[in-house]
């Protein structure tokens, strides 16, 4: 085979699309949905506070009164980009990628779960305790109020995982496999790999140093943002690998 053959083959492998499986474009469906879902949400959150005006905020079903429908939100979200990013990690066929994609949905199931069980104790946990709370009489006041402290430590430690495995493992993983995929652009891999270079610290911040609104509204809504955003942009590709020829 001469030179100008051999390009010419392997141009046309990377113009091939993907086999027209119907789970892989429910699963590019689903990273579209899941990541304009959390986008959404993150929005729509408020800031993370548990003094006495924070927990009067939550009383009140949060600052935009639809704090509960709002984690319900963001917990369908995370669901969502967790299927999408199964399909996404089943479309790298190619080694090395396939392993490193492989690897990066592992961390995909530990992130998505501890994210769950966070949401499940911000959302549903913390607003009929910060009822409880205001409903009380001063002397219940003070012991509730403690109880609703330790809660919320018990959320961020969750939080602080899941922040450091899924916006930072996560995303490393994978960009590391799209440097080598024939599917995705390698600056998606590059951007990836960069979202989760900033994911790793802003974990490990988060775990060690009380919440600050430095900290959580603005760098973690930021880089969840940025990769609710990758992740839209790999389903968008995914859809269109995967799109019938007619």
């Amino acid at each position: 085979m001469t030179y100008q053959g051999a390009v010419s083959k392997i141009v046309r492998i990377e113009k091939e699309p993907l086999p027209a499986r119907p789970l892989l474009r429910i699963g590019a469906a689903a990273a579209c949905l899941g990541g304009a879902m959390a986008v959404i949400g993150n929005a729509l959150h408020g800031p993370a506070d548990v003094t006495m005006d924070g927990l009067r905020h939550l009383a009140h079903n949060g600052v935009f009164g639809i704090y509960g429908a709002d984690h319900f939100l963001l917990a369908i979200a995370v669901v969502f980009v967790c299927n999408g990013l199964a399909a996404i990690a089943q479309s790298i066929e190619a080694e090395p990628g396939a392993s490193w994609a492989r690897l990066g949905f592992v961390n995909v199931l530990i992130g998505g779960a501890v994210m769950l069980a966070a949401l499940g104790i911000d959302g549903f946990a913390l607003v009929p305790m910060a009822r409880s709370w205001l409903d009380a009489s001063a002397a219940d006041q003070r012991t509730l109020f403690q109880i609703a402290q330790a809660l919320f430590s018990a959320f961020i430690g969750m939080f602080a995982l899941a922040v450091f495995v899924f916006f930072g493992c996560v995303p490393l993983l994978y960009g590391t496999a799209f440097l080598t995929s024939r599917v995705y652009a390698r600056w998606m891999g590059i951007a990836a790999i960069a979202g989760g270079l900033v994911g790793l610290p802003l974990g490990m911040a988060l775990a060690f140093q009380w919440i600050t609104s430095l900290v959580y509204m603005i760098l973690f809504g930021i880089s969840a943002t940025l990769f609710a955003i990758w992740v839209i942009a790999a389903g968008v590709v995914l859809w269109r690998r995967t799109t019938p020829a007619f």
